[in-house]
């Protein structure tokens, strides 16, 4: 079986069950995202970098601002697996036929929509942390 149709059959095998376990899971990664961000913003805010660094002020702004945009992606990321949580318990319950696949390609949507805003935000961290180490008092 080719990597493409493995790919295609990951996702038809899975149920409502499965897909609700995976959705909360990516919610409660997202809520706690939202913890780190915050963190982050506060060790920026923090007076504890060395000022004799040129254009401080400004690259720690830049910072805030991307931490400020990845927490807007966050959100409306968390708001739409939250609609997705939701429409899932509705088909569980109510268990239309032929609606299956509706829903398996939403999942799809929002799994690569949640791998992208963490691969962004390890990045972003990443780079954070690496100014952070250099630039201690």
């Amino acid at each position: 079986m080719d990597s493409v149709s493995e790919f295609k059959n990951f996702y038809r095998e899975k149920g409502i069950e499965e897909l609700q376990c995976e959705s909360n899971h990516w919610k409660s990664n997202l809520a706690f995202l939202e913890k780190e961000l915050t963190f982050l913003k506060i060790v920026l805010d923090a007076n504890i970098f060395n000022d004799s660094i040129s254009n401080l002020s400004e690259i720690l702004e830049l910072f805030k601002k991307e931490l400020v945009e990845l927490n807007d992606n966050r959100v409306n990321l968390l708001d739409c697996v939250s609609f997705h949580i939701e429409h899932l318990e509705r088909k569980k319950h109510y268990n239309k036929p032929n609606c299956n696949q509706f829903y398996v390609e939403i999942h799809k949507k929002l799994d690569y929509d949640v791998l992208v805003l963490f691969e962004e935000s390890n990045m972003i961290k990443q780079r954070l942390f690496e100014f952070i180490e250099g630039t201690l008092i």
